[in-house]
């Protein structure tokens, strides 16, 4: 089963466009719909990011409504219908928080802010006549009152409150952020403990009366999701609170046990309901277990939990029961396909799919997909030496030295940060975090770099990663010959087969120029395969446009020219050293001087420096060409182990210049090689480079 794939064709047919409701069964006299069944569908919509196209396609004819104004609309309907399932009060926690919690997950794309939306009170008459009667609340103000009842708001009827409904609740205050104090969240992580405590108790205990494995999951669950929210709060009694809740490591494994109770059909047996309807012959209510599926892999998508071996084979089963439990159900030429919960038994045996079961089914399957390539990332990262998932972090792009570049597309000089801001680093800031991997790169994503060793082109590509705070994986010639140089085409294609189940990745190939050489020029038969191998591989790695990847060589005109074309990288790019300009700017200067170095000492060197040789105009010494570690060595050798100060103050600008000399023609990588000392045909490094400076182009 293609996962997820049909969630906007099976919620099509329950649909009722000129009602703007969701209709719980086939039924071609069922236009009324109800909360429950539209805020599942909707919350579905939401996480799959579904619901614009979902609202184009169901457009009526006459109109061409914006489909994200259609979607409000069928939320407002939502919230200003009663909240009455089946005999239920209007305030009842069931309904409300449901809706609570839709607003939450509907609240970045609503065409109207969720929390000001407003929901009228509706009561019965001494006729059993539903009427609205009473103030309207909004959202906001429904949110926080069952905040301030909490616990006891989580309850319905006389039943007690029951961590299902108290996720529902906290699910939906961290979207919405309706200002709820810090006392409530003492009172519900109090209370959260305390049930979790219970729950575990009572089905360690093997209390068959009593214990209820799907509420301790949820209590799981709960648990997980306030430490999250309150370790990252500013509350007074912060630590305190965490310190109450039970540690990561109970709740894990209180999930473990709660696998244990699953059937090998892939759900759980109906423990403890959460209430009960009043009329209807609508019976007990109990959570289906794809409610508590969803929060569990989304809750743990992001811990070890998923990877463990009962969990795994849990989830199997679950997927299994998806599959096998699929109904078809045709009703005056309409199919209707999905799930039934299995809570009236006649629906069911007539193999009628409910809207709601269907929606949460999809829930499901999505946090499911969610979290399996994100365990597939995370273990592809690993494979390759990245263990952290690194925070954006803007101090390392902030501490690279900008170099002039000369584009050969542009008339006018840019620097070598400016393009890269402009280029890639502009578009991709936009994106956001992408959970599912779907989100592809529109602009930009490759480029090659190039020029003399020292240039700063691997530490370039590290600080675009931690700038954006996308992991880094970095490729060299050992990954790919690792097997022996026999198996060079079969690594290749592992690495790449690995690659493609990255996104929101930065990827650097560094060092490889022996591996990229051109092919007519005699290299051994298992590297031509390999670069024949590696240029569909770089154009599918560019055509996913899910990862940014660079190329890092000393010499790219050893490079087959294949490679450099478009269509495989965005951008060739010469890396410079610093200009002298650059590197007598403060913060540049102060990274080629000892950290110990008081600032008022590097800006005496600083203005000293540039008194001695100006940054602007015409450079009469070659201090253009010494790369960042030439041009810290160089300083290294003026100072002799003294202080920058007085170094500098033990010569004059003669002897300055005299060394910078001796430096340039003897020492740096650029250095003016004379002819006679090159082989036939040869070029220097400085030849080379006054070259690559004229072919950085964007492709």
């Amino acid at each position: 089963m293609d996962i997820n794939a049909s969630l906007v064709d099976d919620l099509r047919p329950f649909f009722v466009a000129d009602k703007n409701v969701f209709r719980r069964l086939p039924s071609g006299s069922d236009t009324k719909g109800n909360v429950t069944n539209t805020c599942s569908c909707l919350m579905a919509l939401a996480i799959s990011y579904n619901g614009a196209e979902f609202f184009k396609i169901t457009r009526t004819s006459k109109s061409n409504t914006d489909p994200l104004v259609k979607l409000t609309s069928v939320f407002q309907k939502a919230v200003t219908s009663e909240w009455t399932s089946s005999g239920l009060n209007d305030d009842n926690a069931f309904s409300s928080l449901l809706v609570l919690r839709t607003a939450g997950l509907l609240s970045s794309i609503l065409r109207k802010p969720a929390l000001e939306i407003s929901h009228p009170t509706y009561k019965l008459t001494k006729t059993g006549k539903l009427v609205r009667r009473g103030p309207k609340r909004t959202l906001r103000e429904i949110a926080r009152a069952f905040g301030s009842g909490a616990p006891g708001s989580f309850a319905v009827d006389d039943y007690p409150p029951t961590a299902g409904i108290a996720y529902w609740f906290v699910d939906a205050v961290e979207h919405l952020s309706p200002g709820i104090p810090e006392g409530v969240w003492q009172k519900i992580t109090t209370w959260t403990s305390e049930n979790f405590a219970r729950q575990v108790a009572l089905v360690s205990s093997g209390h068959d009366a009593m214990k209820d494995p799907v509420a301790m999951m949820l209590a799981s669950c709960l648990a997980t999701r306030l430490r999250r929210i309150i370790s990252g709060s500013n509350f007074k009694k912060r630590d305190g609170m965490v310190q109450e809740l039970p540690t990561n490591i109970e709740v894990e494994q209180a999930v473990i046990n709660a696998f244990g109770f699953q059937e090998k059909s892939g759900i759980w047996p109906k423990y403890f309901p959460l209430f009960n309807y009043k009329k209807g012959g609508a019976g007990s209510n109990y959570l289906f277990s794809f409610e508590v599926l969803e929060a569990i892999v989304h809750e743990f998508e992001d811990s070890n939990l998923l990877e463990r071996e009962i969990v795994l084979d849990g989830l199997k089963r679950a997927l299994e029961w998806c599959e096998s439990n699929r109904l078809t159900y045709r009703l005056k030429g309409t199919t209707y396909e999905g799930w039934n919960s299995g809570g009236q038994i006649t629906t069911l045996m007539q193999g009628k799919p409910e809207a709601w079961a269907t929606a949460t089914v999809h829930m499901f399957l999505l946090k499911l997909q969610s979290a399996l390539s994100l365990l597939i990332k995370k273990r592809v990262l690993r494979k390759y030496r990245v263990t952290i998932i690194p925070q954006k972090d803007a101090r390392p792009w902030k501490r690279i030295i900008d170099s002039d570049l000369k584009m050969r597309d542009e008339t006018r000089k840019t620097t070598l940060k400016r393009l890269i801001q402009r280029e890639i680093l502009s578009h991709i800031e936009t994106l956001g975090n992408d959970v599912l991997g779907r989100k592809k790169i529109s602009g930009r994503r490759s480029a090659l770099l190039f020029g003399p060793p020292g240039t700063s082109k691997t530490s370039l590509v590290r600080s675009i990663a931690k700038r954006i705070g996308w992991p880094l994986v970095e490729l060299n010639p050992s990954d790919f010959l690792k097997e022996g140089l026999e198996n060079i085409y079969s690594q290749a294609n592992e690495i790449f087969n690995d690659l493609k189940d990255l996104w929101q990745t930065v990827i650097l190939f560094d060092e490889m120029d022996a591996l990229a050489q051109k092919r007519a020029e005699g290299i051994d038969v298992t590297r031509q395969f390999l670069t024949t191998s590696m240029l569909p591989k770089l154009s599918m790695l560019h055509d996913e446009a899910r990862v940014l990847f660079f190329m890092a060589t000393n010499h790219q005109r050893q490079f087959d020219d294949a490679i450099k074309r478009p269509g495989r990288f965005d951008l060739l790019i010469c890396m410079a050293p610093p200009s002298w300009s650059e590197k007598v700017k403060f913060e540049s200067l102060r990274q080629f001087l000892p950290g110990s170095e008081t600032n008022a000492d590097v800006e005496f060197v600083r203005k000293t420096l540039m008194r001695w040789v100006p940054p602007t105009g015409k450079p009469t010494l070659p201090l253009d060409l010494f790369t960042f570690g030439e041009f810290k060595s160089f300083l290294e050798s003026l100072r002799k182990g003294r202080p920058s100060k007085d170094a500098i103050k033990a010569i004059d600008k003669v002897t300055f210049e005299k060394k910078v000399r001796e430096w340039g023609d003897n020492l740096i990588a650029l250095r003016d090689w004379k002819a006679a000392d090159m082989p036939k045909g040869d070029l220097s490094l400085r030849g080379e480079f006054d070259d690559d400076k004229e072919v950085s182009v964007k492709q």
